[in-house]
């Protein structure tokens, strides 16, 4: 665990700051973390307070079985950061999970920096806190079963976490996302574009080149009998 963390600018035992729940509607939670020693760095403090998103992701999504695509959190970096001196920092962080396969997850933000005689970032702060938005949540996907509540649905799109004839979602316990699928339904997830629609990926030669590999293998060895691979 030790080598798993090492690097990271946060560890097993690390807590966020704030974490202040929002009461509109379904009780949710946003993850806020504030710096202000000479040691720390705005980006410092964006990075950590990233990390604690991505496990608010993976406890909503693989624990709770819940499809939350986005999730929010806010960092400050006071005056007497390292890269501060007269001036302090609010940041706004909005974290998305993979909606394709093939993407990454994604960090967007929105920073405000100002004089410490000027309350604005504060203020953008505490109109987050009160009326910014809520987390998102697949309108079209349901929770999760419980005995389907694996580590793969960090990463999987909420879109694939249904099983469709010809196509089941192996449950395990590690975060590789392993399907026992169909021939036909293989070859209609490789080459689908609601799947692979991220012109960079799709036009990758060396994906081309696998794709059309694995197509070539159905095909010498495709049987009529619902054979899954």
């Amino acid at each position: 665990m030790r080598r798993i963390v090492r690097g990271l600018p946060v560890s097993t035992t690390s807590k966020p700051d704030l974490v202040p729940y929002d009461h509109r509607g379904e009780l949710q939670i946003r993850m806020g973390e504030f710096k202000n020693a000479n040691k720390y760095t705005k980006e410092m403090a964006r990075s950590q307070c990233i990390m604690y998103l991505l496990g608010l992701l993976y406890w909503t999504r693989a624990r709770l079985g819940k499809p939350v695509e986005v999730v929010y959190g806010f960092y400050l970096s006071g005056v007497r950061c390292g890269d501060e001196e007269t001036t302090y920092t609010v940041g706004l962080i909005k974290l998305l999970s993979p909606t394709k396969l093939g993407k990454l997850f994604t960090a967007k933000f929105l920073t405000e920096t100002a004089s410490v005689d000027d309350f604005y970032p504060l203020r953008l702060l505490i109109h987050f806190l009160k009326k910014g938005k809520r987390r998102s949540v697949a309108k079209k996907q349901p929770i999760m079963e419980a005995h389907r509540r694996i580590p793969s649905l960090f990463a999987l799109p909420t879109s694939l976490w249904t099983d469709v004839p010809g196509r089941n979602l192996v449950l395990h316990s590690t975060l590789s996302i392993v399907f026992q699928i169909s021939s036909d339904c293989l070859q209609d997830l490789l080459l689908q574009k609601d799947h692979f629609k991220e012109p960079e990926f799709c036009h990758n030669e060396n994906w081309r080149n696998f794709c059309d590999s694995v197509i070539a293998l159905i095909g010498d060895k495709r049987i009529d009998d619902g054979t899954m691979y």
